[in-house]
């Protein structure tokens, strides 16, 4: 079974609220695989949070020292980070087991703010594994009013 959701809503720390990842881990334990998705720069659909309309942003390079801008600094286009693999120990420990903001972006987008909704998280606290794209398409519509 395959649940496609939102980060926030998937990973398993906490928000203030017990999230379904953490409510679903508990139940599944490691018999699950927690998939987070991460993104250095270019465009997604959303809500615009003014007007609600359905549209296209284009986002700009993430913020150095972001885990965005850290995995994309690997310099390859696409790939998937086996967290369960960061050392136990050393300065690569270190990094992954310390805070880093990354994007985090659901159903609405404030128009004209390319770094909002940056999230502060632990990657190997709140993700098996990461997803990375380096350069993000929007999905495509099919006849929708996105524009």
């Amino acid at each position: 079974m395959v649940v496609w959701a939102h980060n926030g809503h998937v990973q398993t720390t906490g928000l203030g609220y017990k999230t379904m990842g953490q409510n679903l881990r508990e139940t599944f334990r490691n018999q699950m695989v927690v998939m987070g998705f991460s993104f250095n720069q270019g465009s997604f659909q959303s809500r615009s949070q003014s007007t609600g309309e359905l549209k296209k942003f284009t986002v700009p390079p993430a913020p150095a020292g972001s885990l965005d801008a850290t995995l994309a600094s690997a310099g390859i286009p696409r790939f998937a980070l086996d967290l369960h693999q960061v050392p136990k120990s050393g300065p690569v420990a270190d990094w992954f087991n310390a805070p880093h903001q990354t994007r985090s972006i659901g159903a609405a987008y404030p128009e004209d703010s390319p770094f909002a909704f940056l999230a502060d998280f632990k990657p190997p606290e709140a993700f098996d594994v990461i997803l990375f794209i380096a350069d993000s398409t929007r999905a495509v519509p099919t006849g929708g009013t996105a524009r």
